[in-house]
């Protein structure tokens, strides 16, 4: 025969606990869905002011920006020459560049 709750006292003991942590859960399932929304919402905000503060930088100062990225391309080139010399017979940095004079 089939335990019934009013056959078995300590079932009924046990729905208002069973409720009590569902009710438990339900809240800190909001709690963790809001606190997430909140984590996003600064990450946003955060990722948005680092993005305006380089775009500020380069609008304020052109000529800043423009330097500097001129001065980084020259010590590229430069880079490059040097690392290209290492594989050549030639003493001299640009008598692989230069044309050679028809008196020597």
């Amino acid at each position: 025969m089939a335990d019934t709750p009013d056959d078995n006292p300590s079932e009924t003991d046990n729905q208002p606990n069973l409720e009590a942590l569902e009710q438990q859960i339900a809240s800190l399932r909001r709690e963790i869905n809001k606190l997430g929304r909140t984590i996003a919402a600064l990450a946003e905000e955060e990722t948005g002011i680092q993005v305006e503060t380089v775009g500020g930088v380069v609008r304020n100062n052109p000529g800043t920006f423009s330097g500097a990225l001129f001065l980084g391309a020259t010590v590229g080139v430069v880079i490059g020459l040097a690392l290209g010399q290492l594989n050549s017979d030639s003493p001299r940095l640009l008598d692989s560049y230069l044309p050679r004079s028809p008196f020597n």
